[in-house]
């Protein structure tokens, strides 16, 4: 549960045994989690399956570096290293 994830990642911050927080989830009830992570530690960033499917609470976090799943997939396809068709 988001509840769960966010009390031990706060855990984990308070205890410094993280350097970086790296969320793969585009839900905004992780924000605040968020913001208490860029107060704390250099390295925070998002990734998300796309841009419609991310929170507005997230992308307008100015600090935050959010990274879309279908870009990746959009940038190997055009490197050919894929021949399937992955869902964008």
């Amino acid at each position: 549960c988001d509840v769960e994830i966010a009390h031990r990642i706060t855990l984990d911050i308070e205890n410094n045994n993280v350097q970086a927080v790296i969320l793969t989830s585009g839900d905004g009830d992780f924000a605040s989690l968020l913001d208490y992570a860029k107060s704390k530690l250099k390295i925070v960033r998002c990734f998300s399956a796309h841009p419609k499917n991310t929170s507005m609470m997230l992308k307008e976090r100015g600090y935050l570096e959010i990274i879309y799943m279908s870009q990746i997939i959009d940038v190997v396809h055009k490197m050919e290293i894929l021949d399937t068709d992955l869902p964008v």
